[in-house]
């Protein structure tokens, strides 16, 4: 009996020890998966920003050639041989201006039937564009300075094709001047930025057709990838955003996208740039994995081990849930529970209390100017030269942003004065160094109160300093001011 009675109770002290193996796991556990869906949000949350970025630069780029094609063919409809567009000179004149222009796909002109009478591209026959939107736009009394997205009835390339009237000097449109962007051009604009590897940008018409896309030699068995492939209806029906959407070559992508148009910003289509998903995931992934297997390893070790691990985890937690993250001193809400013990104890003993608070003078002109790093080391440097000004039974907490709060025990209005003075002194007596180059200083502005029996609560104690604090900085900064 008594050898099953032991047997038990080993049997029973195995599962508690494996019990609290568990139950110590299971937080770590919690967090490892906390921590890499965060992580993984976050990755997708910066490739967001980055593939909008990205799009608008080149919707951008595209908008700034928009407005400088319209201003050529204003500049071109004024020129003798254009708008005597019956010349030979005339196809002379635009075939040399769009040599000098790699954008271009072809300039010409055509009268008010419709029929092309000069290009900068050789062409034989009667070609007609009476039939484009562009061409009947042109001729309308209040033209719209929109892109069309159309094939070029002499370039057979695919091109965005912006138009201007050519008036007599009666005000008279006696034809109509137009010029074509390659699709292939306005698809190479991010050449120049570094994208991730398989990143793909991708030109759509107003409809969703997929026209052009860069690199342009994404292919799968000689064949291009997104041949008669149309964009979802989602990305059409909306001016900006971001989609994960799957690309025939099998890739899955992040895909950032945008409408463009012309100068008056009427819709011509879309641009969209996709990044690959899986190295945006894959750091996250990896670090899940490698946490798991670490905790599986830790878990074989022994009880006491994991109770110390525990134990330091607590006392992390702890620290961080009284602690400013970036100056070390206490939070608001932790600053303001030990400041309502002090307050408490007004009414039980004889007991003083005075209340600083200090805001730094200036401080968004140093993250203008020096960036928010450097305004971040002032803080730091700044929360320590408070440390050092004031006693060691002093309550130093940061209040918000530049502003920090300061509750002295046992002090009255000229204890509170005297350490107010010494932090003024310490903060503007120091010379930062930017990062950047050149040298700043730095001053404070305080405010101070003084708890009486009259004192209904620490709030109120608060606004007072608070509202002192406004007069110091409104009789100049750099100073002290009392609440009376």
């Amino acid at each position: 009996m008594r050898k099953q009675a032991a047997s038990n109770q080993l049997r029973v002290l195995r599962f508690r020890l494996i019990l609290l193996v568990l139950l110590s796991i299971l937080p770590a556990l919690g967090y490892i998966v906390f921590a890499s869906v965060n992580q993984r949000s976050n990755s997708v949350n910066d490739a967001k920003s980055e593939a909008m970025s990205v799009v608008t630069e080149i919707s951008a780029e595209q908008h700034q050639l928009a407005l400088s094609t319209q201003q050529l063919l204003i500049t071109l409809s004024e020129i003798p041989q254009v708008v005597g567009y019956t010349s030979s000179s005339c196809s002379t004149q635009l075939g040399e201006i769009a040599s000098k222009l790699n954008a271009y796909a072809n300039i010409a002109v055509a009268d008010t039937t419709g029929i092309i009478r000069c290009s900068a591209i050789p062409y034989q026959g009667a070609i007609s564009v009476a039939d484009e939107e562009f061409f009947q736009n042109a001729l309308t009394p209040n033209p719209v300075s929109a892109g069309q997205i159309t094939v070029g009835r002499i370039s057979q390339k695919e091109v965005i094709v912006y138009a201007e009237p050519i008036k007599s000097d009666l005000g008279v449109v006696t034809g109509v001047i137009y010029a074509s962007i390659n699709l292939s051009y306005l698809s190479k604009l991010p050449s120049s930025i570094r994208l991730p590897t398989n990143s793909i940008v991708i030109i759509g018409d107003s409809n969703g057709m997929i026209l052009a896309t860069y690199p342009m030699s994404t292919t799968i068995n000689g064949n291009k990838v997104f041949q008669n492939q149309s964009i979802d209806n989602t990305v059409i029906n909306s001016d900006s955003g971001t989609v994960n959407a799957k690309s025939l070559d099998g890739i899955k992508r992040l895909f950032g996208y945008k409408k463009f148009g012309g100068p008056a910003k009427s819709n011509s289509g879309v641009i969209l740039v996709g990044f690959p998903l899986a190295p945006i995931v894959q750091s996250a992934n990896r670090s899940l994995f490698f946490g798991i297997l670490e905790l599986a390893i830790v878990s074989l070790a022994a009880v006491l081990a994991a109770w110390i691990v525990g134990m330091r985890l607590f006392s992390r937690m702890q620290l961080e849930a009284i602690q400013d993250q970036l100056t070390g001193l206490y939070n608001r809400r932790h600053t303001l529970e030990l400041a309502g013990r002090e307050f408490k104890r007004l009414s039980r003993v004889d007991h003083q209390l005075a209340i600083a608070m200090l805001d730094l003078d200036f401080f968004k002109t140093i993250n203008d100017t020096y960036g928010h790093a450097m305004g971040d080391e002032v803080l730091k440097r700044v929360a320590g030269l408070i440390l050092e000004g004031c006693r060691e039974v002093d309550i130093v907490g940061r209040y918000g942003g530049e502003e920090f709060i300061v509750v002295l025990p046992d002090a009255d209005n000229l204890v509170a004065i005297e350490v107010s003075e010494r932090i003024r002194n310490l903060i503007s007596g120091i010379t930062f160094t930017s990062r950047r180059g050149g040298e700043f200083s730095l001053t404070v502005s305080i405010g101070i109160t003084e708890a009486t029996e009259d004192s209904p609560s620490l709030e109120v104690l608060i606004r007072q300093a608070d509202k002192a604090l406004y007069e110091a900085k409104e009789n100049g900064r750099n100073q002290i001011a009392i609440f009376s």
